[in-house]
């Protein structure tokens, strides 16, 4: 561990050599925040009004990516995902793509990502599909070490067992209530 440690340490002040393949391998810890456009519960559409009550979210991911091509790359992440109004928290899955579409300007791509969030047996956890779409720049410092920007489009669904405290059901309703949310995203990664 200490050996790993002190590698990675020392790949920030050993110039750089030629490439290997590892240099196609890449961690990203990424921090996004959501502004949710409409939120729809059982057929009703709910826009926001941000000062009255600040529909918003924030992810937390840890990805792993692989450059396939200069052009391709992809990965898998776990991602925690709280927002806020109502307050929905899950963990997800998910598998991510993305594309350079311009050969003599690689910082620039296009992204996708496609998840889901168990519920992990919890009625309190929803579980539900996540999609993820936008256009991102990424610039590197070092071999590893770099900072990416994107901005997206997000859709989350969140499906419940049971309806929550917050949630209004109708006299004798029983079974599972979806919440689809419809957000636009921005996200800063440190890429190593």
């Amino acid at each position: 561990m200490l050996a790993l440690l002190l590698s990675l340490i020392m790949g920030f002040f050993i110039p750089d050599e030629k490439p290997t393949p590892l240099d196609k391998f890449h961690v990203e810890i990424d921090l996004r925040y959501s502004v949710e456009l409409c939120e729809q519960e059982c057929g009703a559409t709910f826009h926001d009004n941000a000062t009255r009550h600040g529909m918003m979210g924030f992810t937390f991911r840890l990805a792993a990516l692989y450059d396939f091509t200069p052009a391709i790359t992809a990965g898998v992440a776990g991602a925690v995902n709280l927002q806020r109004y109502p307050v929905h928290e899950n963990f997800a899955f998910l598998g991510i793509i993305r594309y350079r579409p311009i050969v003599k300007h690689r910082n620039f791509f296009l992204f996708g990502d496609v998840g889901y969030a168990p519920s992990f047996g919890s009625a309190s956890i929803p579980r539900g599909w996540v999609f993820n779409t936008g256009a991102g720049y990424c610039v590197m410092f070092r071999r590893h070490f770099g900072l990416s920007l994107q901005l997206g489009y997000m859709l989350n669904q969140f499906v419940y067992r049971e309806p929550q405290e917050y949630m209004i059901p109708q006299m004798g309703y029983s079974g599972s209530v979806a919440f689809l949310r419809h957000s636009l995203g921005a996200s800063i990664s440190f890429v190593f």
